[in-house]
């Protein structure tokens, strides 16, 4: 028995491509900048995935924009994105492949998202039983990968460096899955990977 622990956008299902849409959305609808920039800016985002929207955009606007202005874009960004997963499912071969991992783990979702956002996708699926809890990661993912390891044997699946560097510093293995992942910048591999191969 283990704790598989997983990230959600682009590791179980596609929704980076959802959030870097609403990402853009905000940014323009508040005037934070070109809309080629801000482009480039959202896929510096979805790149990070696995880090809060609170931390990347308080840190990468800070000397720019006010605290308001900058709270404004997390709650325009945060309604757009829950508006748009409301048509998101995780696919019948990911649902397959995670009843399979619960005979025998304890499963676990953390992500950078909120919570609400990997809720409203799961209650679509009607799956959200077979974990055991969804973590919204507002320090880096390590500290909490750390504390799962502490209790047992623990596995993070993911599809972004931030996740891969997750898992080395708090000591776990890492299983790389980018089936989902718009993040096809070669930043780990090329090679396309679900979740099946780790049955």
């Amino acid at each position: 028995m283990a704790n598989l622990v997983f990230d959600f956008d682009g590791t179980l299902c596609d929704t980076n491509h959802i959030k870097r849409a609403s990402l853009i959305s905000a940014l323009n609808a508040l005037s934070f900048g070109p809309n080629n920039e801000m482009e480039r800016y959202a896929d510096k985002f979805i790149a990070e995935s696995g880090v809060s929207r609170e931390l990347k955009l308080f840190r990468d606007f800070a000397k720019t924009q006010s605290t308001g202005r900058i709270q404004a874009l997390i709650d325009e960004y945060s309604t757009l994105t829950i508006e748009r997963l409301q048509y998101v499912v995780l696919d019948k071969k990911t649902i397959d492949c995670l009843n399979k991992f619960k005979l025998k783990n304890s499963l676990f979702i953390l992500t950078g998202g909120r919570i609400s956002e990997v809720v409203t996708v799961l209650q679509k699926t009607k799956n959200i039983d077979v974990f055991d809890a969804v973590i919204s990661a507002q320090m880096p993912k390590h500290y909490y990968l750390s504390a799962l390891s502490t209790l047992q044997e623990t596995v993070f699946f993911g599809d972004s460096k931030v996740d891969e560097e997750a898992a080395r510093k708090s000591g776990v293995q890492f299983n790389f899955v980018n089936e989902f992942s718009s993040l096809r910048d070669g930043e780990i591999r090329d090679e396309t990977v679900g979740l099946e191969r780790y049955l």
